[in-house]
């Protein structure tokens, strides 16, 4: 998003309309922010409840009073989008003062950051993907599934899983469009297939890559990768046997500890908490 993008006007919204269309691109996967006016003082073009939102696509929806007021919250929006900062924030400004406007009032907006959920491409659609898809999308992820298996994913399969999205095929043929900065799980049918698909994440250069299988096959695996020519520090990456050692062994207990160390991943504390798992 470039500051061009944002000097537009914004197109006229009631505040039921925006929070319409907040929701209308939160469902389209576009992180938004809104502010709404929380209090006015003296002076103010604007008005308490008046909403306005900024949609990282650049959708500008309604106002918070207009002028200078609502350059400053279209400024703050974007960097708050920018940083994809969670926690809502309280602004107050004094017209005159803080923004050169003639007016003297004071304004009081509060900025609220709306994130779409983070994406997680899963490659096999078996007893353990399907229970891993249950437990990310409980846990705020969205899940993009794939399999070569017309039956792993037949309507009556993912009818169980609603939001997920199903590619028929392997990853190499149907998920080239998903970003590198989405986590990768690997956890096909068959070992020649998840070596597959590993190795097509890792030299696409997926920030996170994990693996289901033993140590036995763990090490076969990053065998198979130094042999390619995969460089040592990208093959130490490999989240393989994946998932945090809670020490489970049914599907449902192996997809909790792949499921709570993407949560970690996401929070930044995935060395931290592999770290506790280890002593």
């Amino acid at each position: 998003m470039t500051a061009d993008s944002t000097r537009r006007l914004s197109k006229d919204a009631s505040p039921v309309d925006v929070l319409a269309a907040a929701v209308r691109l939160l469902a389209e996967n576009v992180d938004v922010c809104m502010t709404t006016v929380i209090e006015a003082q003296g002076s103010s073009p604007a008005t308490p409840g008046q909403k306005m939102l900024l949609g990282k696509d650049g959708t500008m929806l309604g106002t918070v009073g207009g002028g200078a007021v609502e350059r400053e919250a279209v400024d703050r929006m974007r960097a708050i989008l920018d940083a994809r900062a969670a926690m809502p924030e309280v602004q107050s400004y004094a017209l005159a003062k803080d923004l050169g406007m003639a007016c003297g009032g004071r304004v009081q907006l509060l900025f609220e950051p709306l994130l779409s959920a983070d994406p997680v491409l899963l490659i096999g659609a078996g007893h353990i993907g399907a229970a891993l898809v249950s437990l990310l999308l409980r846990v705020g992820f969205r899940v993009i599934l794939t399999d070569e298996r017309p039956d792993a994913l037949s309507p009556e399969r993912l009818a169980a899983l609603p939001g997920v999205e199903a590619r028929l095929g392997s990853a190499e043929q149907v998920a080239n469009d998903v970003p590198t900065t989405v986590p990768v799980v690997v956890a096909t049918h068959e070992h020649a297939l998840d070596l597959a698909a590993i190795v097509w994440a890792i030299e696409r250069g997926h920030t996170y890559v994990g693996g289901i299988g033993s140590k036995t096959k763990s090490v076969k695996t990053r065998r198979a990768l130094e042999e390619r020519g995969v460089p040592k520090a990208v093959v130490d990456s490999l989240r393989m046997p994946v998932g945090l050692k809670l020490g489970g062994r049914t599907p449902e207990e192996i997809a909790l500890a792949i499921a709570a160390e993407l949560v970690a991943w996401r929070a930044g504390t995935l060395d931290k908490a592999a770290t506790k798992q280890d002593e």
